[in-house]
């Protein structure tokens, strides 16, 4: 009796251990189930990558290395979970130390303008492919080309939609100055738009995004920077600045002052601008002959756009000299300046006595002459 006891013991002893076996394993499974490592691309490179672990899994401390060596790690907090910042990798090529089993889950994802899931922003691409680049004039004319490419797992995304931020004093496809625009992929996976501006050695940065997890994400390279350089200088928008008017006549010298602009204003200081100074009688511009035309030149090596001609002259008087730009006057002319007499001289001045006229009992006339050095 005792033996057959012994026997039913072991026999349930036999069945029940298996069956705890079982049983904790199907329970660990579930638990494996739920260590997810949800991975969420960053629009400079980099990647969100948020442990999201059954405790009971753990090891303690989760630690991500990449093909690369570089590696990452944290501990899960009482919510069971923790992230990790690295640049973003595929998931196959990542190794994963702390967790037994577990899922990889893209967190956000690109959607194009199907709903169609693409993947990160960090696939796709922005670049400049304008022609000579260096060569675009701000004058609402030239452009640049700005392209983006948006992929998918290697391969070209068509319908994805791509928006061009909004960039001060530039307008994009001919629309309102200031205002963003968007543009769709083509089944090559391209897209682009035409900046235009009328600002001149400006740095334009535009910023290119594509919409990932709902929110606007830039894409490789972006922004974008690019610039457009001033067109030829005008006679309507060149200045004249006087300096040192009055002056002193036959020591002192009047500096008439050019600004080199183009039609939109710009600064012009990447081409030899010439200057004419017409002829004016009794100046004499940088020490030339009285009466002569002068001219100054505004070099291309020259940042501040501007160039200058020194006047002088011995004779006190008021001055108007026109200034031109092949052969049209500036509008902003002509240059008016003046001299004015030096301090009396004794050496040169002189006096009459008119005795002839006078009379006792009458005035005497005294004549003087002053004249400066």
């Amino acid at each position: 009796m005792k033996n057959q006891i012994k026997l039913s013991v072991l026999s349930v002893v036999y069945w029940i251990i298996p069956m705890l076996l079982i049983g904790f394993n199907t329970t660990a499974n579930a638990q494996q189930v739920n260590n997810l490592i949800n991975y969420s691309p960053m629009a400079d490179g980099q990647a969100l990558y948020e442990i999201q672990a059954d405790r009971d899994m753990l090891e303690g401390v989760v630690s991500l290395m990449l093909p690369n060596g570089q590696s990452g790690s944290c501990f899960p907090g009482s919510n069971n979970s923790c992230t990790i910042v690295l640049p973003l990798e595929k998931p196959e090529n990542i190794v994963v130390e702390g967790l037994t089993e577990f899922e990889w889950q893209e967190n956000y994802r690109v959607v194009d303008n199907r709903g169609n899931n693409m993947r990160s922003a960090n696939e796709s691409s922005v670049a400049l492919i304008t022609s000579s680049p260096s060569d675009r004039i701000a004058n609402n004319s030239d452009f640049h080309q700005i392209e983006a490419t948006i992929i998918d797992s290697g391969s070209p995304v068509n319908g994805a939609v791509v928006t061009f931020g909004a960039t001060n004093d530039v307008a994009f496809n001919g629309g309102a100055t200031g205002d963003a625009v968007t543009c769709t992929t083509g089944s090559n996976g391209q897209c682009n738009v035409l900046a235009r501006s009328t600002l001149a050695d400006a740095i334009f940065s535009t910023q290119v995004t594509i919409i990932e997890g709902g929110n606007p994400t830039q894409v490789t390279n972006s922004p974008v920077a690019y610039s457009f350089k001033p067109g030829a200088a005008t006679a309507a928008n060149s200045e004249i600045n006087v300096i040192g008017s009055p002056a002193t006549a036959g020591s002192g010298t009047v500096v008439i002052e050019i600004t080199a602009r183009d039609a939109f204003n710009n600064l012009v200081n990447n081409a030899d601008v010439a200057f004419e100074f017409a002829g004016t009688a009794n100046i004499s511009f940088n020490g030339g002959t009285a009466g002569d035309a002068g001219s100054c030149i505004v070099l291309d090596i020259n940042d501040t756009g501007k160039c200058s001609v020194n006047a002088s002259s011995t004779v006190a008087a008021n001055y108007p000299t026109a200034v031109s730009l092949a052969m049209t006057d500036l509008s902003a002319g002509p240059a008016v300046y003046s001299f004015e007499p030096s301090v009396p001289a004794a050496n040169k001045s002189t006096y009459e006595v008119d005795l002839d006229s006078s009379m006792v009992g009458q005035n005497v006339t005294y004549s003087a002459l002053v004249k400066d050095e």
